[in-house]
C-alpha cells in the first residue's frame, strides 16, 4: 500500500511537470502588424495573420483560456468590438452602436468583457461573450472614464475617471455597483491589479512627472514607486516584479523593479524607442515593441534583459501573450 502511495505521488509529479511544460509550449503571442491580427508561437515561428481586410483591426486580447480573441475593428464604420477563435474563424461582432468602441478586457473567468466608449461619454460598459447584456456601467454623459481593470476574482472593476476632481482611480462591483475612489494625491491614470488581489498599480502624476504608484484595494498605503519617471506597467505573473517603460535615461527604454519600488534595472538599452512590456506566462520572458530597426518590431529577451531578439520583421505591434491581463498600455 505504501508503494502505491510513493508511485502514485511520483507520476503525480511527473503529470504536473509534463502539464506545466505544455503550458508554456502552447502559449502563443497575439498581435498586430499592418493594422491585422497576426498570432504566432511563443518562439516567434508560425506567424499566421488571423484578420484580413481594409479596416484597422487592434488591440487583441486573449480570453483566459486561449481559446479566442477580443478585439477592435473599425470594418463596419465605427470602432466595435469583435470575437473569434484563436484561430481566427467565426469572427462574430458583439456591440452595435456609434459610440467606438474600444480597449476590450476579459474577466479572468471568461465570462464577460469590459471596455469603454471613446466618444462623448466615455463610460464603462460590459458584455457577456456571446454579445448579449451589454450594460453601461457608469452612466456618464458629462464626467469621463477610461481603461477598466479586472479584479483577479472577476468580482471588481477598477478603472480611471474625470468626474469630481480630476483623474482618479475608482473601484466598483463589477455590475457598477458601489463605485469608490480610492486615489486623492495628485493625478492617476491606467489602474492595473496585482495577481494576488491585493493591491492597483497604476500611473501617477505629481508635479507634473509621470510616475508609477501602488494603493491597497481598501484605499490605503497609497505609495509612489519610481521617482524618475514610468509608464505602461505590467505585473510578473507571480506579483513580484513589475515591468514598465521609463524615459529617464533619454528615451523610453524598458525596466524591471521589485513589486515595492526597489531594484529598478533598465532592461534595453539603444537610441530607439522600447515599449509595451509584457510577460509570459511562466515569468521567463518579456515581449515587447522597440523601433531600433527602423520600424516597430516585436522583440523577446529574458527578464534580465539577455538574448534580446527579433520575432517580427515586417511590422509588430501591441504584443500580448495568452494567459496574461494583469498590464496596461
Amino acid at each position: 500500500m505504501q508503494k502505491r502511495i510513493i508511485i502514485f505521488g511520483i507520476v503525480f509529479i511527473l503529470l504536473s511537470l509534463l502539464t506545466g511544460c505544455g503550458l508554456k509550449t502552447n502559449s502563443k503571442i497575439v498581435f498586430v502588424s499592418n493594422n491585422e491580427i497576426c498570432v504566432m508561437n511563443a518562439d516567434g515561428t508560425s506567424q499566421t495573420r488571423l484578420t484580413d481586410n481594409k479596416a484597422m483591426d487592434y488591440l487583441p486580447m486573449w480570453s483566459p483560456n486561449g481559446k479566442k480573441i477580443v478585439f477592435v475593428s473599425n470594418r463596419d464604420g465605427n470602432q466595435e468590438i469583435y470575437v473569434m477563435n484563436a484561430d481566427g474563424t467565426n469572427q462574430t461582432r458583439l456591440t452595435s452602436s456609434n459610440k467606438n468602441y474600444v480597449y476590450p478586457v476579459w474577466s479572468p473567468d471568461g465570462k464577460k468583457i469590459a471596455f469603454w466608449a471613446d466618444d462623448r461619454d466615455h463610460s464603462i460598459f460590459v458584455i457577456n461573450v456571446d454579445g448579449t447584456g451589454e450594460t453601461n456601467l457608469t452612466g456618464n454623459d458629462k464626467e469621463a472614464d477610461f481603461f477598466p481593470s479586472w479584479s483577479p476574482d472577476s468580482k471588481k472593476i477598477a478603472f480611471w475617471s474625470q468626474k469630481l476632481d480630476g483623474n482618479k482611480i475608482y473601484i466598483m462591483n463589477a455590475d457598477g455597483t458601489d463605485q469608490i475612489r480610492l486615489t486623492n494625491k495628485g493625478e492617476s491614470i491606467n489602474p492595473v491589479w496585482s495577481p494576488d488581489g491585493n493591491k492597483i498599480a497604476f500611473r501617477s502624476v505629481y508635479a507634473g512627472q509621470v510616475d508609477i504608484s501602488v494603493i491597497n484595494v481598501d484605499g490605503t498605503g497609497q505609495t509612489q514607486l519610481t521617482s524618475n519617471g514610468g509608464y505602461q506597467l505590467a505585473w510578473s505573473p507571480n506579483g513580484e516584479k513589475i515591468a514598465f517603460v521609463s524615459n529617464r535615461d533619454g528615451n523610453p527604454e524598458i525596466y524591471v523593479m521589485n513589486a515595492d519600488g526597489s531594484g529598478q534595472t533598465r532592461l534595453t538599452d539603444n537610441h530607439a524607442s522600447d515599449s509595451r512590456p509584457n510577460w509570459s506566462p511562466d515569468g521567463t520572458k518579456i515581449a515587447f515593441v522597440s523601433e531600433r530597426d527602423g520600424e516597430s518590431e516585436i522583440y523577446v529577451m529574458n527578464t534580465d534583459g539577455t538574448n534580446q531578439t527579433s520575432f517580427t520583421t515586417g511590422g509588430g505591434n501591441q504584443p500580448v501573450w495568452t494567459f496574461i491581463s494583469a498590464w496596461s498600455w
